[in-house]
């Protein structure tokens, strides 16, 4: 069975990276003066004898944060947990603006025929960067294709010819298992234009019963910030009770508003009979954020933070501050009206990668990464 699947390795939730390569996050510079840039390392991946380098210099030995960065190309190199040696390489912008924003990842999969058949494969193809292309699989192998897989999770990265990157999971599955797929789709802007389709996530929920789920849509959209949206899923069994939710984050083009086709794949590896897979088609409409949009820049965080969390505003205003962590999980809630720079206890926190999500309380919001 032929299958699309974009696993979309989510960072606040969904963005579970299952293999080798580590995802780096980067926060460019305010200004092309500046050399306030930073970057760090996707939290889900456990990296080891971390060392980050620029201009054919070390920076910095360990840790999974670095400051302090110019605009410009870097590279972090790093072990895997299994031992592996990996490279990525990122780039700092200078400004607002993401210039790796565009870079974008398709992976089209053959899943196996059977759970004992290692016949599958997959292609990936890469678009909005600039070309070369060059692919990377989990396995060491280059190129566009991967044969031969059994029934299993893989991992592969493309990378620019500017030094940006981006990577993906992929999830091969044993299709004589299929009795078949239950597809949902949805279509709430029947006459609207589309301005893009968004990358598919995935979940795997072995919970579920699967034979028991009669509809499911997007229920809630939170902009993030002015790339990044939190959709809400919401499976119903076939009286109407709702019986799964997932809070996915996708990423969109910046700037970007209108109507998005996205869709959510749930799924079950362990699952050998009957249902095993729901794909949800929906849409959802990104409205620009226009009234903090200006400030965005403009508010500071000290980052990474440690008991404290403290944050500069740089307008007089009524803000709410809303922090999630990978999970989409709600940690920490706080309502301010101040200017200048504030500070909120957060001894509860765990270690790790939050985002951090402020509101004018007129659906205006802007999103800062942070890290514990």
């Amino acid at each position: 069975m032929k299958k699309l699947l974009l696993l979309f390795t989510l960072i606040f939730g969904t963005h579970a990276a299952m293999f080798a390569q580590v995802n780096v996050y980067v926060t460019n510079t305010s200004s092309p003066a500046a050399c306030d840039g930073s970057a760090f390392l996707d939290s889900n991946v456990v990296a080891t004898n971390i060392s980050w380098m620029g201009n054919g210099a070390i920076l910095q030995n360990g840790g999974t944060f670095i400051g302090n960065l110019c605009a410009g190309t870097y590279i972090v190199t790093y072990n895997t947990s299994n031992g592996t040696s990996m490279t990525s390489t990122f780039t700092i912008g200078s400004g607002s603006g993401n210039p790796c924003s565009s870079l974008m990842l398709d992976v089209t999969v053959n899943n196996a025929s059977s759970a004992s058949a290692c016949d599958g494969s997959a292609q990936i193809s890469a678009y909005g960067g600039n070309a070369p292309y060059t692919y990377t699989w989990n396995n060491g192998i280059f190129g566009i294709n991967m044969n031969n897989l059994c029934v299993g999770s893989y991992y592969c990265c493309v990378t620019d010819a500017n030094g940006c990157s981006t990577c993906d999971s992929v999830l091969v599955m044993d299709s004589s298992s299929f009795d078949s797929i239950l597809i949902f789709n949805n279509n709430p802007f029947p006459n609207g234009t589309v301005a893009g389709i968004l990358a598919t996530s995935s979940v795997e929920d072995c919970t579920l019963d699967y034979q028991n789920v009669g509809s499911a849509s997007v229920t809630a959209t939170t902009p993030l910030s002015i790339d990044s949206v939190l959709v809400t899923w919401t499976l119903y069994d076939t009286t109407g009770l709702a019986v799964a939710t997932y809070n996915v984050v996708y990423y969109v083009p910046a700037p970007s508003v209108g109507i998005f086709n996205l869709s959510l794949i749930v799924y079950c590896s362990q699952k050998s009979m009957n249902y095993n897979t729901i794909q949800v088609n929906d849409q959802i409409l990104i409205e620009q954020n226009s009234l903090l949009a200006t400030l965005h820049k403009d508010f500071k965080v000290v980052n990474p933070f440690n008991e404290e969390l403290k944050l500069f505003i740089p307008e007089m205003g009524s803000y709410q501050l809303t922090m999630h962590n990978l999970d989409g999980k709600k940690v920490f809630e706080q309502f301010a009206i101040s200017k200048g720079w504030i500070s909120f206890p957060v001894q509860h926190l765990e270690k790790g990668m939050y985002m951090l999500t402020i509101s004018d309380g007129i659906k205006n919001n802007v999103s800062i990464r942070v890290i514990h």
